[in-house]
């Protein structure tokens, strides 16, 4: 946990009466809380940030920005990400503009400058095995601004919202972004434009990474190109190795998908993200149906504490491997009288 204060964003681990007074002015009741886990990994690459920005007067907000980056290949990329993503979004000047298609754009061109400033960065990250750093992280973005939600997303971390149903009268959950995987025909076709090749390896489809690497022949040591399989998602940030001179653009692909997501002002609900360590664990109907359990028993700032004690226990008991997890959960409330 860590929490930060600048002139710019305000940054915290948990949201607190202080901002959900602010956060009124975004046309919501919300109520924010975080969690996450190492597992049983040797290192952490999971990153996260939360951060807003005050209106000019102190008394509400500008917008809500919540991100997960999942690392892959080492830490150096998420933790890029997370550091720089929110400045080159909302530096642009048309993120401030209340048309839609201007906001999807500055989210679009923020991943596109860090994925430029990335290939800037490198240099200064650690090699691997004596070679340039491959790191690269998935990227699960969302605003809240001009009192909707903006969603952004490379990768197969997720995001999934529960919302009651008035006709149905229940809960219900819905997918808000599809996992980059690199079977998918569309992403397949893409990579195989670029003269990259998918195979499906420990059961799990992978990109094949062309790598310079010492191998050893009759006790002579030299460098030749071999393939590897190597990464389970067809887009993220960083991962500079697969840019392809043949195609002109990466086949690890950094473009976001983009959606926007209209939050009804008369329905509570909430939206659940989440690296992929949870929802190796935990379905969308399973996840749903915990935080709305949290949030009805009064402990909504302790939803995403609870949805991650309630997967990480069954990995104690059993002594199971358990992967990197970060969780935010986002509770949305209506300002519509009861």
């Amino acid at each position: 946990m860590w929490k930060k204060y600048d002139p710019v964003t305000t940054e915290a681990p948990n949201s607190d009466a202080e901002f959900d007074e602010l956060a009124t002015s975004l046309g919501f009741h919300i109520t924010f809380s975080v969690d996450n886990s190492q597992g049983d990994r040797e290192s952490m690459e999971d990153f996260y940030r939360i951060s807003y920005q005050k209106t000019e007067d102190g008394k509400g907000l500008k917008y809500l920005y919540l991100a997960i980056f999942d690392g892959h290949s080492g830490p150096e990329a998420a933790k890029f990400a997370k550091e720089h993503l929110l400045k080159l979004i909302v530096g642009l000047p048309y993120f401030w503009s209340p048309k839609d298609i201007d906001v999807l754009r500055a989210i679009r061109d923020g991943f596109l400058r860090l994925q430029s400033e990335m290939s800037m960065a490198r240099s200064s990250w650690p090699t691997q095995n004596g070679f340039r750093c491959r790191a690269g992280t998935t990227a699960s973005v969302l605003f809240v601004h001009n009192k909707k939600v903006y969603i952004a997303h490379v990768g197969d971390s997720s995001l999934v919202m529960g919302y009651y149903d008035t006709t149905k009268l229940r809960w219900l959950s819905k997918r808000l972004t599809v996992d980059h995987t690199p079977d998918k025909p569309s992403e397949k076709t893409r990579i195989e434009r670029g003269g990259g090749k998918v195979i499906v390896y420990d059961g799990v489809p992978r990109i094949l990474f062309k790598r310079e690497s010492l191998i050893s022949v009759n006790n002579v040591t030299r460098r030749a190109i071999v393939e590897t399989p190597l990464i389970a998602v067809a887009r993220a940030l960083g991962d500079l190795w697969s840019y392809s001179r043949l195609s002109k653009e990466y086949i690890v692909s950094p473009v976001p998908d983009l959606t926007i997501e209209e939050v009804n002002k008369y329905t509570d609900s909430f939206i659940i993200m989440g690296s992929d360590g949870l929802w190796n664990r935990i379905n969308s109907v399973g996840a749903v149906n915990v935080v709305q359990n949290t949030v009805k028993s009064g402990h909504k700032s302790l939803s995403s504490k609870v949805l991650l004690r309630q997967i990480y226990q069954p990995w104690v008991d059993i002594e199971s491997h358990a992967d990197n997890i970060t969780i935010i959960t986002l509770v949305i409330e209506t300002l519509e009288p009861r």
